[in-house]
């Protein structure tokens, strides 16, 4: 897997791509703590470049959200291919993370304060 970062006005822009699986996922949280050991708390995560997701690279995105939300931010992630969004509510985790079409909508939602308020 690879892991693009950019920073935005709104906080860091994390692009997956590949394959988020128990042998990438750590790659993932590597990269989400250094980041907020840096001081970012509000992330937008591109996952149109994934192609497969499994249930530990599934935890590696609650991870990211519940570590951005106990410093006060969020994490939105937008984006999904249909299969990666399929599993994502099969698994029903569409309940947990907030999940937007596009890059705009993942951005506006960022800063809005209500999308830091879901469980």
């Amino acid at each position: 897997m690879q892991i693009g970062v950019t920073d935005s006005p709104t906080g860091q822009q994390l692009r997956l791509e590949g394959s988020l699986t128990m042998s990438s996922a750590e790659e993932l949280k590597r990269q989400y703590r250094a980041s907020l050991e840096q001081g970012y708390v509000r992330f937008v995560v591109d996952l149109g470049g994934l192609s497969y997701v499994d249930s530990t690279g599934l935890g590696a995105l609650i991870g990211l959200l519940k570590s951005a939300r106990s410093r006060g931010g969020t994490a939105i992630f937008y984006g999904a291919p249909p299969i990666i969004r399929h599993i994502i509510e099969l698994t029903r985790l569409d309940q947990v993370l907030t999940l937007c079409d596009n890059r705009a909508q993942a951005e506006q939602a960022v800063a809005t304060p209500s999308s830091m308020a879901r469980p």
